[in-house]
């Protein structure tokens, strides 16, 4: 819950320092619904890279940074947050279609920490729901880097349809922990 609250702050911050405004409604409820968030994060993956890929989305994975986290304490983070993960039905039943696991079987410690680590991943994407579009804030490495590229915003429609409304020259960097 602590985490989810960072980042709908984190979220909300870049959005708005960003410069993206929406003059329209705000978040409905009966549209967010229709059209959940997961879905329009897999397609700025599909289209921007893999998190922490070359190439891809800036994302510092937390079971890396600021070294490998052993197998043994990432299971055991991943098993405090399946419940939190659970819980939210849309990005759960995304990740599981996603990694080709079926919700009814019997997961084994690395089906767990791949959902873990695949809601992280998640996270790393900044969306706010208009009357009809996403907003979204993202940083991209150039490629064949991993500690410069571009922020990039735009908008998602509901269909799916991508407009890059600006980009940003930046360099990233994973904080210490």
């Amino acid at each position: 819950m602590k985490f989810r609250m960072v980042m709908a702050v984190v979220g909300t911050v870049f959005l708005s320092s960003a410069g993206c405004q929406y003059d329209g409604a705000v978040e409905t409820e009966p549209d967010y619904l229709e059209h959940p968030p997961t879905e329009y994060k897999y397609k700025l993956i599909d289209r921007f890279g893999e998190p922490g890929e070359q190439g891809g989305i800036h994302y510092c994975d937390p079971l890396r940074y600021p070294e490998l986290m052993p197998p043994d304490k990432a299971l055991r983070l991943a098993d405090e947050e399946m419940t939190q993960i659970y819980f939210d039905r849309d990005e759960y039943l995304a990740i599981l279609g996603r990694l080709g696991l079926d919700p009814e079987q019997q997961f084994t410690d690395f089906d767990i920490v791949s959902i873990y680590r695949e809601h992280h991943k998640l996270a790393a994407i900044a969306l706010e729901f208009g009357t009809a579009d996403y907003l979204f804030a993202l940083g991209q490495y150039d490629k064949g880097q991993t500690n410069s590229g571009y922020i990039i915003y735009g908008m998602i429609s509901v269909d799916g349809n991508i407009r890059i409304t600006s980009t940003t020259l930046t360099n990233f960097g994973c904080p210490k922990k």
